[in-house]
């Protein structure tokens, strides 16, 4: 049996390659306005793919506890605007069963698979359609707080 001795610091277990990581996080926009947060812990392993490259820069090091805010320009966060994803469409792709408005959301096939775009545009022939996450050419700040840190199972990814 190995017992600590009292008094003895524990050595908590910091953020490191190969550790898993769970953290909770907010994303704001300029001016503080919450665009997302996570309603449980994100877990992921820190080194490999799966969670943005500059906020697991940022939490290198940290322990249980910490709290960590990032700022994110575009390209680190959702991406750059991409202006081939705006659309103008023939109106005759459009059913008649439900009238269109500007800034509705609306699903869409791009490359073959369903997503959601905003319509943008409209007039009698055309519609233009957006199919740019909402948050792509936004900067953003991300306040994470290291929710735990443990070894990560072998063979996982």
């Amino acid at each position: 049996m190995v017992r600590r001795m009292p008094g003895a610091p524990t050595r908590e277990m910091t953020v490191a390659p190969g550790r898993a990581v769970a953290v909770h996080y907010r994303l704001e926009l300029d001016g503080g306005v919450t665009v997302d947060v996570s309603k449980q812990p994100v877990w992921y392993v820190q080194g490999k793919d799966g969670f943005p490259p500059k906020l697991q820069a940022a939490l290198t090091g940290k322990k249980k506890g910490d709290v960590v805010t990032v700022a994110l320009a575009p390209e680190d966060a959702v991406g750059a605007r991409n202006e081939a994803l705006v659309l103008k469409l023939p109106r005759s792709q459009f059913t008649d069963a439900e009238p269109l408005a500007r800034g509705e959301r609306i699903e869409g096939r791009r490359d073959g698979k369903a997503t959601v775009c905003v319509v943008v545009a409209l007039d009698e022939k055309t519609v233009t359609v957006d199919f740019n996450p909402d948050l792509a050419g936004l900067p953003l700040t991300a306040r994470l707080r290291v929710e735990d840190v443990a070894a990560a199972l072998p063979g996982k990814k």
